[in-house]
């Protein structure tokens, strides 16, 4: 990586990479350079798992707490002249991702190509939608609530979910965008006297802070001059409770026009070309379902989108790089610095551990480093479990990730320092990647296991202060569940228990022959949802049996 990126080049191009290693060089690429890198891909799909594997490594080899975090800005899921409004979470995505890259806050940045080729406004118009409120600052409540409502916000009482906002007295209730929690903020004429964070369920306050994000649902401001001018210009007016006519985003260049593109929104970026013959087709195919709508959009589709030749002519003059799977002759923007790397996936074990333990000893006797990486803390220790049966020395590398790792399996990693070549990561790396060239395997946890019901991806972080539902594991009782060392039981319930002079909430599961089991809430890593493709329940585990560390 360090011979690729510091040669100064404008237009580079990197090919014999599986879309593990795309994710792993642009990760490295992005920390040599100190530069945002923007990659632009062909489908939502390939975006989403890019992303995916982008954030794991980047959770690892991010060199700062502060280093702002990799975004995913989205395509919207409608078209101009359907009459219908993308989806919120959509919008919402795509709102702060592009507040946070106008506001020099953005690393690694992925984007489909559908997304990446709609227009966008001024920097400066995006750095004015989202709101940072400090305690003892001058605001009148009744601005606040007029640009919450310009940027998507929804006044409700009580507030229980992101974007909703109320007003009582001198007390003013807001859950921010992609925030753990709603803060509730204090009043004094127009200061700003407290702040607190507090729970939507029970509604009383946890943590006092300081400074408070309100990001936005909308990236672009539903003032009520806005809408006035929309309607006049597409002679469609709002719905009898104020909202504005579905599709109305797509007409917005009518009344403010876009002349910005999405690498234009960043200081100093590389724009990566992911596979430009998949960008070139999914060009056309998207501008052939564009044409049919023509008549009917509410503004023409070239004030909405780009073509995606006008979007590599606004990157001219940026460092680019072309990424390609399959090395091909021609069809490139004449890249100055052709680079091809072996890549290759690693093959199936399709749960055969013993093999994949076996390949792990061939590989590290031929002098690589194996990282094999699990979707939660709960898995890392089973594999770490496994390993040890089976004499295979490891370390871990989820230490400075995530803190809490059982002294026992921290004691076998730092007895095995010296011996091991193989890591135990945490991360949603699904399938990973063997690099011959850098005497690297990555194994991902769809390459250990089937695409299995069992392994799901990890939420939302969330705080060491947050109080456990059973929905935030989506879980009523009657669910199953799977413990990461006793298997599948059912879940009973919460139950408080005392533990000393004080007491301590736990989770209450039910094994075989109606053994108990329970799990404190702060080890909720260990626990996941049973997800089975079979409608008939599963078979529960015996507690202590041999049955789960048979299946593990």
């Amino acid at each position: 990586m360090r011979r690729f990126s510091l040669q100064g080049t404008a237009r580079a191009q990197l090919s014999g990479l599986v879309p593990a290693a795309k994710a792993l060089y642009l990760t490295l690429l992005w920390q040599a350079l100190e530069q945002p890198v923007l990659l632009v891909t062909g489908s939502n799909r390939s975006a989403e798992s890019l992303f995916e594997l982008i954030a794991a490594f980047f959770d690892i080899l991010a060199p700062a707490q502060g280093a702002p975090r990799p975004l995913l800005v989205p395509a919207f899921d409608t078209l101009p002249g359907q009459d219908l409004s993308p989806h919120n979470e959509l919008k919402e995505q795509r709102a702060v991702a592009l507040f946070r890259i106008a506001s020099r806050e953005a690393s690694l940045v992925v984007a489909p190509l559908a997304g990446a080729l709609l227009r966008a406004e001024s920097p400066s118009a995006y750095r004015l939608l989202a709101l940072r409120l400090k305690q003892g600052e001058e605001m009148a409540m009744d601005d606040l609530a007029a640009h919450l409502d310009s940027i998507g916000y929804e006044r409700r009482e009580p507030v229980e979910m992101e974007g909703e906002y109320s007003i009582r007295g001198g007390i003013f209730d807001v859950f921010p965008a992609q925030a753990h929690r709603p803060v509730r903020i204090e009043f004094f004429g127009d200061s700003i006297e407290s702040m607190r964070r507090f729970d939507p369920e029970t509604q009383r306050s946890v943590l006092q802070v300081e400074e408070v994000a309100v990001l936005p649902l909308e990236e672009t401001p539903r003032t009520s001059q806005m809408l006035r001018d929309l309607a006049e210009r597409t002679r469609r007016g709002a719905s009898p409770g104020g909202e504005p006519f579905p599709g109305w985003e797509f007409a917005v260049p009518l009344v403010r026009p876009r002349q910005h593109s999405l690498e234009a929104l960043f200081d100093r970026p590389v724009v990566v070309w992911d596979e430009p013959e998949e960008l070139r087709a999914e060009n056309e195919i998207l501008w052939k379902k564009l044409e049919p709508l023509r008549d009917s959009a509410p503004a023409p589709p070239e004030q909405v989108y780009f073509r995606l030749g006008e979007l590599m002519a606004s990157a001219t003059g940026r460092r680019e790089i072309e990424l390609r799977e399959l090395g091909l002759e021609g069809g490139s923007r004449v890249p100055e610095t052709p680079l091809e790397i072996s890549s290759r996936p690693p093959v199936p074990f399709r749960n055969n551990m013993r093999k994949a333990v076996e390949d792990a000893r061939q590989l590290c006797g031929q002098g690589y480093r194996v990282a094999f990486f699990a979707a939660s803390q709960g898995e890392v220790e089973r594999l770490a479990d496994i390993f040890s049966e089976h004499g295979l020395p490891y370390r871990l590398g989820i230490e400075r990730q995530h803190g809490a790792v059982p002294d026992y399996l921290v004691q076998r990693a730092y007895l095995a320092v010296d011996l091991a070549s193989v890591c135990l990561a945490q991360g949603l790396v699904r399938r990973g990647t063997i690099l011959p060239e850098s005497r690297l395997a990555l194994i991902g946890c769809e390459d250990l296991f089937e695409a299995s019901d069992l392994v799901s991806a990890p939420g939302r972080p969330r705080s060491h202060l947050a109080v456990f539902t059973p929905e935030s594991l989506d879980l009523k009782p009657g669910d199953y569940v799977v413990h990461a060392q006793h298997g599948i039981g059912r879940f009973i319930g919460l139950r408080q228990m005392a533990t000393g002079e004080t007491s301590e909430d736990f989770m209450l599961v039910e094994y075989a022959g109606e053994s108990k089991l329970y799990v404190p809430l702060t080890r909720l890593d260990l626990i996941q949802k049973y997800r089975g493709a079979a409608e008939a329940p599963p078979v529960m585990d015996k507690l202590g049996g041999v049955t789960w560390a048979k299946t593990k």
